[in-house]
């Protein structure tokens, strides 16, 4: 699931937001690579790669800011890993 939001108090901020879910029964290590056209605000990052373990049924919300708010969204502005661990 993805949304681009608003922040409404600052009209110059937009944002992509992702939730994951791990929805097997084993742990999984996933690892996302976002384009340059966003910065990762959460969870924490480094630079534009995060890498972070599920539990079974957990999850996690990825926050990115667009760098300009006009862009479009497009797909192709992540790339992922997932493995079992």
């Amino acid at each position: 699931m993805f949304s681009k939001v608003n922040d409404s108090r600052k009209s110059d901020k937009t944002y992509f937001a992702e939730g994951i879910r791990n929805n097997r029964n084993y742990a999984q290590k996933y690892t996302f690579t976002y384009d340059k056209k966003l910065t990762v605000v959460s969870p924490n990052a480094n630079e534009n790669v995060v890498s972070f373990t599920l539990d079974p049924q957990a999850t996690m919300l990825i926050v990115a800011e667009y760098k300009d708010a006009n862009t479009q969204f497009s797909w192709s502005f992540e790339t992922y890993e997932i493995e079992r661990v």
